[in-house]
């Protein structure tokens, strides 16, 4: 079985291994690697909280899609569920990314503190080539396994629908809807 960049096993469309879920308190879905959905899920909520609204605008937001990588290395992370991109249309690398919306000490800030509980399984804002900055693109690392996952989803409280209820240290937060 052929694995994805970060060395998850490629899933093909209809998977029983994929699960579509709503993000909490937005209208928006991702479809997502089962295991790794209720943590994706919880860092598509807290950037819908603290980075930028997902419910505004046009759906541009998306977890699994069946593809190699754009950077030609292999087969994309979101073949497998993943990695998720959030608001592509404002911050995607498809376009020249708002630089000066990301380098504000407030989102400087943000982006530590999204690090900060979600860095030790999570890589933020993948730089394609030292060229294609991507800062809306947030995967799973490579080498971190199902096990690691399913560890820090328990140290963080999350919950099968993505509400984080505890923080990085572990101390139990007032959980958002």
């Amino acid at each position: 079985m052929p694995t994805s960049i970060n060395g998850w096993p490629v899933l093909k469309p209809g998977s029983d291994q994929l699960v579509t879920k709503k993000i909490p308190g937005v209208n928006r879905s991702l479809t997502l690697e089962r295991v790794c959905a209720p943590l994706l899920l919880a860092v598509a909520h807290d950037w819908d909280a603290w980075i930028r609204l997902i419910d505004e605008g046009p759906v541009d937001e998306g977890g699994y899609c069946y593809r190699y990588s754009r950077t030609g290395n292999g087969w994309s992370n979101h073949s497998s569920g993943t990695a998720v991109d959030i608001n592509w249309t404002q911050e995607g690398a498809q376009r020249p990314p708002n630089r000066e919306f990301w380098e504000t000490p407030h989102m400087v800030h943000t982006m530590d503190v999204m690090r900060t509980i979600y860095g030790p399984v999570c890589d933020f804002g993948v730089d394609w080539h030292g060229t294609n900055w991507d800062p809306m693109h947030v995967e799973i690392k490579p080498r971190i396994t199902a096990p690691m996952v399913r560890a820090h989803i328990k140290k963080l409280g999350i919950t099968p629908a993505g509400v984080r209820t505890r923080n990085a240290q572990g101390e139990k937060i007032e959980p958002r809807d």
